[in-house]
């Protein structure tokens, strides 16, 4: 099986793999870490599936961090959850490339050897929908986690995968805002607000409210679509003024700020929400209300 794994990949993948035999010839322990650390080395989904094949193979790899009825493990945090944190990074691989084919195979992967995903595995999958722009198998994706298997059943058509039977049983409804809160900034970066703001108030029914740090992702989307906004309204006002022949083509161009305004106030409103803004988040929101012809609002900023 090694044999294949190294025919199929790149130089870069022997020299892990030949590291990897040499710890085992050498009595070396591998255990999640060693594995998770082999699979982030790459950012090409191919190469993270082969080395989470090997590290399934690796019977000794997880006897330190068995999933089921252990000794205290010297390992700690997310690490000691054992192969689930292993599958998790190639899961991280495949989504930062919108690889659905790659999770699709992963997620079968863990199914077939009994391993329930977990939150961070569903933010992966949503993350990995997000970067190809499917809004609506995102949205199908929360409905799912609710128990209904229509919205597994279009995945599951989509790109072959089943987010029910990844889970564990009786697990019904999942609702968290972490999962909630990365579903809304995947639409906003492809400026589905409609989507985003049935996903809020989907959490606001179910109780939940966002924290600090998806509140700060969520406020950064909104700058960035104030400024792409701003952009287009300056192409707009350009062009009627190059149609206008009574008017100078030079001097100052004043835009009309609709839709590049309503989404600064969004973000100048949501930042009331921060406890303690840092810099690098008032900075991207003082630039977007300069964009919106916010000019009071961002000199307050400053």
């Amino acid at each position: 099986n090694r044999k294949s794994y190294l025919s199929k990949h790149d130089d870069l993948m022997k020299i892990v793999v030949g590291i990897l035999d040499s710890m085992e010839a050498r009595g070396v322990s591998r255990d999640s870490i060693t594995y998770y650390n082999a699979i982030m080395a790459f950012s090409d989904p191919n190469n993270a599936l082969a080395l989470l094949h090997m590290a399934f193979e690796d019977s000794d790899a997880f006897n330190v961090v068995s999933l089921i009825g252990a000794s205290p493990s010297r390992l700690r945090g997310r690490a000691a959850s054992g192969i689930i944190f292993v599958a998790n990074a190639a899961l991280s691989i495949a989504a930062s490339s919108g690889d659905m084919s790659a999770v699709s195979e992963i997620l079968a992967l863990l199914h077939e050897s009994d391993v329930d995903i977990n939150t961070e595995s569903i933010k992966y999958v949503i993350q990995a929908l997000g970067n190809i722009g499917d809004c609506e198998a995102i949205l199908a994706l929360l409905i799912c986690l609710r128990g209904q298997s229509f919205a597994n059943d279009i995945l599951k058509e989509r790109y072959s995968v089943d987010i029910l039977e990844s889970i564990p049983k009786n697990s019904t409804p999942v609702i968290e805002e972490e999962i909630y809160s990365t579903a809304i900034t995947a639409c906003l970066r492809h400026d589905e607000l409609g989507m985003a703001d049935q996903i809020l108030l989907s959490m606001k029914k179910n109780g939940l409210t966002l924290n600090q740090r998806s509140l700060k992702g969520i406020i950064s989307e909104y700058c960035r679509m104030a400024m792409s906004s701003s952009k287009e309204e300056f192409k707009i006002a350009r062009a009627a003024k190059r149609l206008d022949s009574g008017v100078s083509l030079y001097g100052i161009v004043e835009p009309c700020y609709i839709t590049s305004r309503a989404r600064a106030k969004a973000a100048l409103a949501m930042l009331k929400a921060v406890e303690v803004p840092s810099p690098g988040l008032l900075s991207p929101v003082a630039k977007a209300c300069c964009a919106a012809g916010l000019w009071q609002e961002a000199r307050s900023i400053l």
